[in-house]
């Protein structure tokens, strides 16, 4: 792809991110007609599937990467054949070969692996979509809601490995009143380490309990001497709680105490255990 196609191709997405937010801040308003609210889902739709379209194109080489010759394995179309399979192990064998193949191609494939009824399966699609960054992000989001704890956890894992530029895609969670959600937010900050640390320092000032509460308990495993300075008047303050009654200045006060722990024991020559609890 050269450079100018793939100006044009990121000005189109970029227009295309720009029209869905428009039409998704138009569906907030409830006294829209029923027509026309369905009128606007179903053009929601088609700017969603555009978005996918533009996306794997920028994604996609003109010439992709192909396995070892030496390794004689079944053909990308076949490959995609037996992820159709009712046998949940040639799946997952299928899958497993087209993340080795490395073929950019296999996005799809491994966003529609994402649904397989089988936890093996989605918890590798999972691991495979970490290198496509934040094209794979938001699929990946949506999985922590998955069923099984190993798919959750691999979607922390997975979203540390894409890093920072995940965080503007964290924020509504992070509004939302689902404490097992902000858990595992919480868990994937924490992973990305304190190369975060500013921008979660810029978060604190805003007004949403529910975000600040998460922040504050991130900042207790990561942060430093700066981090002191902007906790003490959330520990100080009077806060609303967060929806499910925790209290950011209690929560804010153990940060305080985390980091003045973790700070004296790394003077003394120790290496202090990174405390968990949310």
């Amino acid at each position: 792809m050269t450079d100018k196609h793939f100006q044009t191709i990121s000005n189109r997405l970029s227009k295309s991110y720009q029209l869905l937010a428009e039409v998704e801040h138009r569906l907030k308003n409830p006294q829209d007609e029923p027509s026309q609210r369905a009128s606007l889902l179903k053009s929601k739709q088609k700017i969603e599937e555009r978005i996918s379209e533009l996306e794997i194109t920028l994604l996609c080489p003109l010439k992709p990467m192909m396995p070892d010759k030496a390794f004689h394995s079944p053909s990308f179309e076949t490959l995609i054949t037996y992820l159709e399979d009712s046998d949940s192990a040639l799946r997952f064998w299928a899958l497993g070969e087209l993340v080795v193949s490395n073929q950019q191609q296999a996005y799809p494939y491994l966003l529609k692996s994402l649904k397989d009824p089988d936890p093996e399966i989605r918890v590798t699609a999972v691991e495979a979509l970490a290198h496509f960054g934040r094209y794979a992000v938001k699929p990946l989001l949506a999985l922590f809601s998955d069923r099984d704890y190993r798919v959750r956890n691999n979607v922390v894992t997975a979203l540390a490995c894409i890093g920072p530029t995940i965080l503007p895609y964290l924020i509504n969670i992070l509004k939302d009143e689902m404490v097992e959600r902000h858990v595992l937010v919480v868990a994937t900050l924490r992973e990305i380490g304190p190369v975060i640390l500013p921008q979660l320092h810029e978060m604190l000032r805003w007004p949403y309990s529910n975000l600040v509460y998460s922040i504050v308990t991130v900042i207790g495993d990561l942060g430093n001497d700066e981090s002191l300075s902007l906790l003490q008047p959330l520990a100080d303050g009077q806060w609303q709680p967060t929806s499910w009654g925790a209290s950011i200045s209690e929560a804010a006060r153990n940060a305080i105490r985390k980091i003045r722990r973790r700070k004296t024991m790394l003077e003394s020559g120790k290496n202090p255990a990174r405390d968990e609890d949310f």
